[in-house]
């Protein structure tokens, strides 16, 4: 590394190279529509922004909102609570405002410093090492302040070598992008074909024929080392497809079984719209109902018809609770659906049953693939690992 120089944030903002800033502390009197829709930290996940978000400042105030409404290409970092989720602002066809509890960092000069390289360097152990100390400096939730972040060590090699190296990183990140594009086509084509197969059908069928709710809960004492955990905050919103976990080990209290094929849907906030198809076995929340299909030659129409809008609206509308409303099985069971016949429904299944076999594959191949992401970055970081090295490495893999 000696090539390398050392920085800060504080000085590449003083260079002109970076500009960064918190969210917009919006007042409840500011919310209404047309407006700038709130991105909050929950909406940054898995390296992603998400934009179902209900809340929203009103243009009016967009004046007021100035430089922190979003533009394409800003790297946020989650600075309080769940401190360091990376993602970056993705062009979009609304205007969107940060909430406070984000960073927005918004490169000026990518001939001082590469955005790519940027993003990624927040993953790395210089990024992590500093930010662990910064952010114990509480005794309150995990929070890093805006000088805190000023303060940030921050190693570069010339520019050419950062695109080198963010090229490397990006290509596996682009090529899990890609799979995770072709999993949400996926999921659309299928709610598309359910509506298309339902057209024209005369009969109904209670969710509670399709599946049933399977109540068997696991002692966190007595759990397997090697099983997958899932939470409410590893089920994606609106997609069937479950590509994240987390590891049982770090469970502490009573948790629901489920296999292979059985579908978990989150009860608590049910608008959350969390349903997905288990891809293997574990234990999850207690606040995710757990459903096995009633018959495996139906278990894709099952899936489809759970995972709809109108079951998931018809859930919510009957959830109890106004802070924390959650759906129960009785009520999910008492929905009915359209149904299109034995054999339609049968046919409709085994083409949902190859979809999802290509998309968990898809997702199996994305897990290699940021595992040799997370494998290279801190050593391309660090400048242990040369760049035409690291080719070698990705080109057997993508």
């Amino acid at each position: 590394m000696s090539e390398w120089q050392s920085s800060s944030i504080g000085r590449l903002v003083a260079a002109g190279a970076l500009e960064f800033g918190d969210g917009y502390r919006t007042k409840r009197s500011e919310h209404g529509l047309p407006g700038y829709r709130i991105i909050r930290v929950a909406d940054v996940m898995d390296n992603k922004v998400n934009f179902d978000g209900q809340d929203f400042v009103a243009e009016d105030f967009g004046k007021a909102i100035g430089s922190k409404s979003g533009q394409p290409g800003d790297i946020l970092l989650t600075t309080k609570g769940t401190v360091g989720r990376v993602a970056v602002m993705p062009k979009t066809g609304e205007r969107v405002v940060y909430s406070p509890q984000l960073c927005y960092f918004r490169v000026s000069n990518a001939e001082i410093i590469d955005p790519r390289f940027l993003r990624f360097w927040f993953n790395s152990p210089e990024f992590w090492g500093q930010a662990a100390d910064r952010m114990n400096n509480t005794d309150m939730a995990a929070y890093i302040n805006m000088a805190d972040i000023r303060s940030l060590k921050i190693s570069l090699p010339d520019v050419e070598k950062q695109r080198a190296i963010a090229e490397i990183l990006g290509a596996l990140d682009d090529k899990i992008a890609a799979n995770t594009k072709v999993a949400s086509a996926a999921d659309e084509y299928i709610r598309t074909i359910l509506i298309q197969l339902n057209l024209g059908a005369t009969e109904s069928i209670a969710i509670g024929k399709l599946v049933s709710n399977r109540k068997d809960l696991a002692d966190p004492n007595h759990l397997e080392p090697d099983l997958n955990y899932l939470g409410l905050e590893h089920l994606p919103r609106r997609s069937m497809w479950a590509n994240a976990s987390g590891s049982a080990v770090s469970v502490t209290s009573t948790k629901a079984r489920f296999d292979s094929g059985d579908i978990l849907f989150g009860k608590l906030r049910p608008y959350f719209h969390k349903v997905v198809v288990a891809p293997s076995s574990g234990v999850c929340s207690t606040d995710i109902l757990t459903l096995t299909p009633v018959s495996n030659e139906l278990a894709g129409f099952a899936l489809a018809s759970v995972a709809s809008d109108y079951v998931v609206e018809r859930a919510t509308a009957a959830s109890e609770g106004t802070r924390m409303p959650r759906t129960s099985w009785k009520d999910l069971a008492a929905i009915e659906v359209t149904w299109p016949g034995r054999e339609r429904a049968k046919a409709f299944s085994k083409n949902v049953s190859d979809l999802r076999l290509a998309v968990e594959s898809l997702y199996r191949e994305s897990t290699t693939l940021a595992a040799t992401r997370d494998a290279l970055l801190p050593q391309l970081m660090s400048g242990k690992l040369r760049v035409k090295d690291a080719e070698t490495l990705v080109s057997a893999v993508i």
